[in-house]
């Protein structure tokens, strides 16, 4: 399979996807709450697109004997409040940072999981002096290149804007997957089945608009030459199994994220063999190992 039909197969299944899903410290703003658990260097973990913060339960258990973890709860996401805002990505990234200062963490370490990894990236390419390295599993600095290295957020926009319900104040739409469909979905996310079931209770209890509102973002944000900026080192966790039956290869998948990630300069990609999209849970040892040896250097 060449890199642009592989591409394409990727974006295709995220959009089609997502278009009808449609002593803890407390952040001063309502985008998220905070729960620190550990001693030592912190670490802020960014969890992902209608997901919970529990997601990195496994992680934080195995580094908080010498890390100090700040785990995020995202507002709207898995039952928490939602937040009406315009620009909320742009506005949640800014916030994490003013919680960086606000609890003087600065510089600190930090771990995101898809959406989190491309709001870790771009909040480490704006303020770069307030992060030490970078830790993204599976998230990109751009999803629409995923399937077009081309795209652009001009190009996007149309498309975007009608997928995710933009002229309606991102509404809910009525027609929405099944269970079936998405427990089917999530078959293709994580290898864990028991897990299954836990994704689709997170993806029921967010906020519809808040799923509209963030792919939308995410699908017109570009900070591929932003990234340049980023100071700290950056690690990038990777996955191609979930692919492989479309005929992606390891060596294929590897050059669609060496493409997201050409500007940083100080990046490394490792791609598990055996997870798909929640590596953490999927491939944790390899997973778990491999970031503590990066936090460590």
């Amino acid at each position: 399979m060449n890199l642009q039909k592989q591409s394409t197969l990727i974006l295709s299944i995220i959009i089609f996807s997502f278009i009808f899903l449609l002593h803890p410290l407390k952040a001063e703003a309502t985008y998220f709450d905070t729960e620190v658990t550990g001693q030592g260097k912190p670490i802020i973990f960014i969890h992902g697109y209608a997901s919970n913060k529990s997601v990195w339960d496994e992680t934080v258990d195995y580094l908080k004997s010498d890390f100090q973890c700040h785990v995020i709860q995202i507002a709207g996401f898995a039952g928490q409040t939602p937040v009406k805002k315009e620009k909320f990505l742009s506005n949640l990234k800014d916030e994490i940072a003013k919680y960086i200062r606000t609890n003087h963490l600065e510089p600190v370490i930090l771990v995101g999981h898809s959406m989190g990894g491309f709001l870790a990236l771009w909040l480490a390419s704006e303020y770069p002096e307030l992060v030490s390295k970078v830790v993204s599993v599976d998230g990109v600095p751009y999803l629409s290149a995923i399937y077009n290295p081309k795209a652009t957020p001009q190009s996007q926009m149309e498309m975007a804007k009608k997928s995710f319900n933009y002229d309606n104040d991102f509404a809910p739409r009525e027609n929405g997957m099944t269970d079936a469909q998405l427990k089917q979905l999530f078959s293709t996310m994580t290898i864990r089945e028991e897990k299954i079931p836990v994704l689709l209770k997170w993806t029921k209890e967010s906020d519809k608009r808040t799923l509209n509102q963030s792919m939308f973002e995410m699908m017109v944000t570009d900070i591929r030459e932003n990234v340049k900026k980023i100071k700290a080192p950056v690690l990038v966790f990777g996955a191609w199994i979930a692919y492989k039956n479309y005929g992606a290869t390891k060596e294929s998948t590897l050059k669609l994220y060496e493409l997201q990630f050409s500007n940083v300069k100080d990046h490394t990609i490792v791609l598990t063999n055996k997870g798909k999209h929640f590596i953490m849970w999927d491939d944790f040892k390899w997973y778990s190992s491999t970031m503590k040896a990066f936090l460590k250097k």
